[in-house]
């Protein structure tokens, strides 16, 4: 019994007992026969031999194909981590009703980005056709993307139907199927967003598109104090945040210091080939037919634009050329004062202030000049729609034209500040025609070639400012 025992304790033991058993399943061997028996242990040896010469066999694991993410940080910790991608679910809320609309940013990027998620569940705040609140239907854009429209009577329901459609739609059992809430405005959506994601315990992304600082954007809003009572509160209670431009994120930041390191500008992708097929224009000429040469300065009218220096480089040529004309298009902050600049100048007959349109090409292929001076990295798509419908330039020497661009050769590169050369770039274009085609062409043909075209590389980066979220909070 003792023995038994000790050969039960016995590793080595233990092991000739198991590899009997494998050999032979219809009868109990024991220890003895495979020692004694020269056909088991024959068997043993055979079967030993053949476990020996096998070679190992190595796990081949396949290689994450390389991205390359154009100006977005890639923090390792998320490069890691790409895989929970793959079955992430989002919960965006928005009020943009424009994502039933095919051909729109938002609906091009839900359609493009839903490949790169396991689900996307949308939330619509939207007005309801009619005096009532209505049926909200749940629509399915694609497979993988489900539209919920609110369908309020008015906007101080938004809150209160976007939490009964998520709690019915999104709730399971006491759990909650998205990973992370998404909101794209720093108010009502931003409000709702904070809510879930508190109830249920999900990272809360914040993507701002609004000039929520800019007092005349908030002026516009039907209640402007309510509206900074949103932005503040959602603000403070937000752990991440993405941005349109540049502006708005140092606006976030000024607002809330400790989120620098996790406040982003989204990534950009400017279409190119799009915008070199666009159609020239005769806009300008129709609105303001008394210009003979017509220069174009697109501006979002904060320090960063440099208006302020393009006006006064220009106002030295128009004083001398009263057929020249200036078009400032743009709203912001500063446009009062840049109002004032005009008048104090003495070229107020010669400079036109006009808002932002829906589609600034039909501008720009009808000007005979661009100025772009901004130090913003978000006004660059207006230079390079500017160089891609062959439109001169005259560039800030800092920025994406100082590195885009040659001096002398496809642009007029100047200091943002420095009044004296805009003003003898614009002059040098007036009285050089040959110089203004031969510039223009080499200038369309260096952004074609220099500027990243990989679409999908964009869509990879504007999915990893989604991941970076969630890896943070796990």
């Amino acid at each position: 019994m003792n023995d038994q025992k000790t050969d039960i304790l016995n590793p080595s033991k233990r092991a000739t007992a198991h590899l009997n058993t494998i050999l032979d399943t219809s009868a109990d061997v024991s220890d003895e026969v495979v020692i004694v028996d020269g056909n088991v242990a024959a068997r043993v040896r055979t079967h030993a031999e053949e476990i020996t010469v096998q070679e190992p066999v190595e796990e081949v694991v396949p290689e994450l194909p390389l991205v390359k993410i154009t100006e977005a940080r890639t923090e390792e910790s998320v490069l890691v981590h790409t895989e929970i991608r793959q079955s992430t679910r989002l919960l965006l809320i928005t009020k943009d009703s424009r994502i039933h609309e095919e051909g729109s940013e938002i609906h091009r990027r839900i359609t493009d980005l839903r490949n790169r998620f396991l689900e996307i569940h949308i939330v619509l705040l939207n007005i309801a056709d009619t005096d009532t609140d209505t049926e909200n239907v749940t629509e399915r854009l694609f497979e993988n993307v489900w539209l919920y429209p609110t369908n309020s009577s008015a906007p101080w329901k938004w809150w209160f139907h976007a939490y009964t459609i998520i709690k019915s739609q999104l709730e399971f059992s006491g759990g909650f199927r998205a990973d992370i809430v998404i909101a794209d405005d720093p108010a009502v959506a931003g409000m709702v967003g904070r809510y879930v994601s508190q109830k249920y315990n999900r990272p809360f992304l914040l993507h701002i598109q609004e000039d929520f600082f800019d007092r005349q954007f908030v002026n516009t809003k039907k209640y402007p104090s309510f509206y900074d009572w949103c932005v503040a509160y959602v603000l403070e209670h937000v752990t991440h945040v993405r941005t349109d431009t540049e502006a708005q994120r140092l606006a976030v930041i000024h607002e809330r210091p400790e989120l620098e390191n996790t406040v982003e500008g989204l990534p950009q992708y400017y279409p190119l080939d799009g915008w070199k097929n666009f159609p020239p224009t005769d806009t300008l000429r129709k609105f303001y037919p008394q210009f003979k040469f017509t220069m174009l300065h697109v501006s979002t009218m904060h320090t960063s634009s440099h208006t302020a220096s393009v006006i006064a480089g220009a106002a030295r040529i128009m004083l001398r050329y009263p057929s020249l004309g200036l078009v400032i298009v743009g709203n912001g902050p500063l446009r009062s004062r840049l109002e004032a600049n005009v008048i104090a100048l003495h070229v107020q007959k010669q400079v036109e202030f006009l808002s932002m349109p829906e589609e600034i090409l039909s501008y720009i292929t009808s000007a005979n000049l661009c100025i772009h001076m901004s130090d913003d990295v978000n006004d660059d798509e207006f230079l390079l729609k500017s160089a891609m419908v062959k439109v001169p330039l005259v560039a800030n020497m800092r920025g994406l034209g100082g590195r885009l661009f040659v001096e002398n050769e496809s642009a007029c590169l100047c200091e943002p500040g420095d009044v004296k050369c805009i003003a003898d770039s614009i002059n040098r274009y007036l009285n050089e025609n040959q110089m203004r085609t031969h510039f223009a062409l080499n200038a369309f043909e260096s952004t074609l070639e220099r500027v990243d075209q990989n679409y999908d590389a964009y869509l990879e980066s504007y999915a990893l400012s989604i991941e970076r979220s969630i890896v943070l909070e796990s």
